[in-house]
């Protein structure tokens, strides 16, 4: 049985992340990744492969690749765990339905 998480309970349009941008990384988000993707994307934000200056998040688990975490950090990137992920989502959720 598949654990609930924010990817199961945010509707389309229920969040605004309006021009927020994410990069991805680390082995274990592999799995996971596609509908992280899909529910920032449905909500206006966008996932990238690569982090540059114009990246918000970087998303990382135990397996970051340094070398995203240190353009990561040059460019003032704050680098996340899904868990604050989770958190940032149902906050922006929350907001929203204020």
């Amino acid at each position: 049985m598949r654990k609930s998480n924010t990817t199961d309970t945010v509707e389309q349009g229920s969040i605004d992340l309006d021009g927020t941008s994410f990069v991805f990384s680390g082995g274990d988000l592999r799995m996971e990744w596609g509908d992280w993707k899909e529910l920032i994307e449905r909500n206006g934000g966008t996932v990238s492969d690569t982090v540059c200056e114009n990246t918000d998040y970087l998303v990382v688990d135990a397996a970051v690749d340094i070398g995203d975490l240190e353009v990561a950090t040059n460019h003032g990137v704050p680098a996340i765990e899904t868990r604050e992920l989770r958190r940032l989502l149902e906050s922006s959720l929350t907001d929203s339905t204020e």
